[in-house]
């Protein structure tokens, strides 16, 4: 009778050790690692409202309205990837087309990430913040403008990539900028909203999905 329990507990032993083994392989390439359609306004995502702005869950999206010039707002989903493809629904609806919106990737605080942005009158770069300075990883340091890019009101499809040390921005499915950087190797995910020099910027996300890459 001992023998029999000692193989069991050999047997479970190996399976534990295989488990925690798979638990640290990655997903196949294109398997879908969290998608979120903010149809439920507990999903986990920050939501606030203050002098410069608001964020909440507003009709099966979330809903950013920024009151203040010069200002960034942005929300995390709470989940940890390293390498990831991020997609999202970004649809504007109102304010200065002189504006930023996008996602947010390998979130380590507030002054530590890598953001891929673009804006309505047809600018996009990805930048890192590193230590409080905000870099640009394109444009020499600047936006950098695309006139095949949609300007004005509404939808766009926005898709960020982090794999290894490679950033990639796409817009419509289509490459605007691809980069390499080693300096953030792992975080959160999340999306962002900026004005320039006038406020009013209002944007809404949906389904949003992380793949991985």
């Amino acid at each position: 009778m001992r023998r029999l329990t000692r193989i069991s507990l050999v047997i479970l032993l190996a399976a534990a050790v295989l488990a925690a083994c798979s638990a640290l392989l990655p997903a196949a390439p294109g398997t879908v690692l969290y998608a979120d359609s903010f149809d439920d306004d507990q999903s986990g995502w920050a939501t606030w409202q203050g002098d410069g702005g608001s964020i909440q869950y507003d009709q099966s999206g979330l809903h950013f309205l920024l009151a203040a010039p010069q200002y960034d707002l942005w929300s995390l989903s709470g989940r940890q990837y390293k390498d990831a493809r991020i997609e999202v629904e970004a649809d504007v609806l109102g304010g200065p087309l002189n504006n930023a919106f996008g996602i947010l990737c390998r979130y380590t605080n507030k002054e530590n990430f890598y953001a891929f942005v673009v804006s309505a009158d047809g600018y996009y770069g990805i930048y890192k913040m590193k230590d409080g300075e905000r870099i640009a990883l394109t444009g020499g340091g600047r936006m950098e403008f695309k006139p095949e890019l949609r300007q004005g009101l509404g939808k766009r499809r926005l898709r960020a990539e982090c794999a290894g040390i490679e950033l990639r921005l796409y817009v419509d499915d289509i490459l605007l900028a691809q980069v390499v950087d080693a300096d953030f190797a792992r975080g959160d995910v999340g999306l962002l909203v900026g004005t320039y020099d006038q406020p009013g910027v209002d944007v809404r996300f949906d389904t949003f999905t992380v793949i991985q890459p």
